[in-house]
């Protein structure tokens, strides 16, 4: 199946259905896969001011239409509870 096909059923991929480049990054880390899996789950909303930033946008309507959600706390981690009971360590 081609990459126009799979991403057919999304808004963006009826926008935008082929795409003309493709890039890739990586990053060699000096650390297990363990040191870096704890590492990561240590972060919290509150270190990341761009997530909280674009959270507050996103949930701006629902306020506005008086249906606010409650709001993140800054000690949460940001990778919660779901996440981690998917890791297998």
């Amino acid at each position: 199946m081609a990459q126009s096909e799979r991403s057919a059923g999304t808004v963006l991929g009826r926008l935008v259905p082929t795409f003309q480049a493709v890039e890739r990054h990586s990053a060699t880390i000096a650390a297990s896969a363990d040191h870096v899996w704890a590492a990561l789950t240590q972060v919290t909303v509150g270190e990341l001011r761009l997530f909280r930033l674009l959270m507050g946008v996103r949930m701006l309507p629902g306020r506005l239409l008086g249906r606010p959600r409650a709001p993140f706390d800054a000690d949460d981690p940001l990778l919660g509870g779901p996440v981690r009971l998917h890791h297998p360590g």
